[in-house]
């Protein structure tokens, strides 16, 4: 799985590269998202999900309790404990989606229908609550809205 890996912030936070963070602060809660059009969703876990590709350092800056030094191990660990928390978290279609299958594929699915929201205008993307301590997740392409 090919990895932007290493434990050390510094090289990303000097300089220019600085800019790649986002400005601000991160939501953590869907109350925070401020739309007047979101609405409540819920998401399957896929069987098939797979981890392609992680920023490490981009996921250790956008949550903390993920840093190699919050998770107590050797980075080559820190990474598959991060690529298994995206993939539990990410890794995921709308309930909608999956039962749209006159013309799709079946999506088979694991486990118990999970909440997320849909934002207005998001279209086939929704937010996701990763649990305390990360927050929220903004995923694209998780399918169907359920009234679509």
């Amino acid at each position: 799985m090919p990895q932007a890996s290493g434990a050390s912030l510094e090289p990303y936070l000097a300089g220019s590269a600085a800019r790649r963070f986002p400005p601000g602060p991160l939501l953590r809660t869907a109350g925070e998202l401020e739309d007047d059009g979101l609405r409540p969703d819920r998401t399957l876990r896929v069987a098939s999900a797979r981890v392609v590709f992680v920023d490490h350092v981009l996921v250790q800056h956008d949550f903390p309790a993920l840093s190699d030094a919050a998770l107590g191990e050797v980075p080559a660990r820190c990474d598959e404990v991060r690529a298994h928390w995206l993939l539990e978290h990410a890794g995921v279609v709308s309930a909608a989606q999956t039962r749209q299958n006159l013309v799709n594929t079946p999506i088979e699915t694991i486990g118990e229908e999970r909440p997320a929201w849909r934002p207005m205008r998001y279209g086939r993307a929704l937010v996701v609550d990763a649990g305390p301590p990360a927050g929220l997740l903004d995923l694209k392409g998780v399918g169907l809205a359920p009234d679509a």
